[in-house]
C-alpha cells in the first residue's frame, strides 16, 4: 500500500526529534520501573484464593458471564441487550480478557459461582 524511501538525515537536522531524546538522564536507574498492569497480571500471582482454572470454569458455567466473554472475543450486538448484560454493557470499553478470564481494567470479573 505505500512505497517507502528511507533516507539518513542527521540528528541536528531532524526539527520533529523529541526534547527528551536530547535531554538523557545523568545517571541510568538500576532497575526498570515495573507497569501497574504488570503487578496485577493474573500470571504474577502466586497465591490467591482463586486460581485461572477455577475462574476458567466459573465463567463457563455462569449463563451471563460466558455470553460476556462472546461479547469481548466477538463484539457487542448492535441492539438493546437484556438487563443482566447491562452492567458489563457500560462498561464494555474497558473489559477484556486474560486467559479466558474477564478482566475489567486491571481487576479479575469473579464469577457467581
Amino acid at each position: 500500500m505505500y512505497n517507502y524511501t528511507i533516507e539518513y538525515k542527521p540528528g541536528a537536522e531532524q526539527s520533529n526529534a523529541d526534547a527528551l531524546s536530547r535531554l538523557p538522564l545523568p545517571v541510568s536507574p538500576r532497575t526498570t520501573p515495573v507497569l501497574a498492569e504488570t503487578v496485577w497480571s493474573m500470571e504474577l500471582l502466586n497465591s490467591t484464593p482463586l486460581g485461572v482454572k477455577e475462574i476458567q470454569a466459573g465463567t463457563r458455567s455462569d449463563i451471563v458471564l460466558s455470553q460476556v466473554v462472546k461479547f469481548v472475543q466477538h463484539g457487542w450486538p448492535d441492539h438493546n441487550t437484556e438487563e443482566p448484560f447491562q452492567p458489563y454493557l457500560a462498561r464494555k470499553e474497558e473489559l477484556s480478557l486474560q486467559d479466558r478470564c474477564p478482566i475489567w481494567r486491571n481487576r479479575v470479573v469473579d464469577p457467581r459461582k
